[in-house]
């Protein structure tokens, strides 16, 4: 049995046990963010505890009475007549956001919104569905929806 060391480009060495029917290579332990040499490189908002300080500000979810997070879908009419659906938890917070052009990307330039319809969903993945049926129906198939 022989044992070889190879270093690699970024500075780490590995040991490599070789006989001649097996080779095992032993990789040194891995560096983490408890390591004193990489604490100070990372950023303090990738730090779960500093997500969790900023997190506990304001709650922007909506919750019914079970305490479970309501989902909705919605749609709004742009000042030029045409149609954005989209999805969040606070509808009221949203349609304000997308009236000030804080919004989606389409709404900013067509202010001020409208709320037209509102559909609500007890699970996020079931009004992400909802809200892409919506965006793939027509104009007149969208209409038929908001009962325009």
């Amino acid at each position: 049995m022989t044992t070889a060391t190879r270093t690699f480009p970024n500075g780490l060495r590995a040991s490599s046990l070789t006989n001649t029917a097996t080779s095992v290579l032993v990789l040194p332990a891995r560096r983490t963010l408890e390591s004193p040499k990489w604490r100070d490189n990372v950023r303090k908002e990738h730090s779960p505890l500093w997500r969790k300080a900023e997190s506990t500000g304001t709650n922007r979810t909506t919750r019914s009475l079970s305490g479970v997070t309501t989902h909705w879908v919605y749609v709004i009419e742009c000042n030029d007549g045409s149609f954005y659906t989209g999805y969040t938890t606070d509808v009221e917070r949203r349609v304000a956001e997308h009236d000030t052009g804080e919004g989606a990307k389409y709404t900013r330039g067509r202010t001020p919104v409208e709320l037209i319809h509102t559909e609500r969903f007890d699970s996020k993945s079931a009004a992400m569905s909802r809200e892409y049926e919506i965006k793939q129906l027509s104009r007149a198939q969208k209409e038929k929806v908001v009962d325009y």
